[in-house]
């Protein structure tokens, strides 16, 4: 179970602001924090490939340092103590 991302971010000429919850369907133990990941592969593989992890309770993180023209992927994935679940593209 994947989290929910929200589908309308706010974006800047060099930023995207990602919001992000618990999975609708989420059960067993509270969320500890989430890994956001941005690259300009789809893959995740490039050079450019970027993660921060965010801890709850905070859900959204700003991604600064992006190049307008250029398309970016990004994916968050919550943790818990059984560790990372599915990330949400």
């Amino acid at each position: 179970l994947y989290p929910d991302v929200d589908e309308a971010p706010a974006f800047t000429r060099t930023s995207a602001m990602v919001y992000f919850d618990a999975p609708t369907h989420y059960s067993g133990d509270n969320v500890t924090k989430w890994k956001v990941e941005w690259d300009t592969s789809p893959l995740f593989t490039s050079a450019d490939y970027s993660y921060t992890e965010v801890y709850s309770p905070t859900t959204w993180h700003n991604i600064t340092g992006l190049t307008m023209g250029s398309s970016h992927y990004v994916r968050v994935t919550a943790y818990n103590s059984g560790g990372y679940g599915t990330p949400a593209d």
